[in-house]
């Protein structure tokens, strides 16, 4: 047999050997994440100190507040990012620096007054 032919058909199985691994291997890791992504859940809420019954009521209220707000797709979020002045991945922050002073968090600010 040809010794490409051989080689291709060898490399074929091991594909399969490895796609088949990594079937395997993705339930459980998607499962890590789920868990991961709980406890911080967990985490976030008693850092919160709010009892279950006020949870419960804040997070109805806020479901009920995104039924009733028109859904933005990602072009539209990005179309009026631009619209308000801001750049594709700007992620740029301007803050007070408690003085009046404002500038962008991601500059030193300038201590020459």
């Amino acid at each position: 047999m040809n010794p490409k032919l051989q080689r291709n058909i060898r490399d074929i199985e091991r594909a399969k050997e490895k796609i088949a691994e990594l079937q395997t291997l993705l339930p459980e890791l998607e499962k890590q994440r789920t868990d991961l992504e709980n406890t911080e859940i967990i985490k976030a809420v008693r850092s919160a100190c709010v009892n279950p019954g006020d949870l419960e009521e804040f997070l109805d209220s806020y479901r009920q507040e995104l039924k009733h707000q028109p859904k933005i797709t990602a072009g539209a979020a990005s179309a009026e990012a631009q619209s308000n002045g801001c750049a594709p991945g700007d992620t740029e922050v301007d803050a007070d620096d408690g003085e009046g002073n404002d500038y962008d968090e991601t500059e030193e600010p300038d201590d020459t007054n």
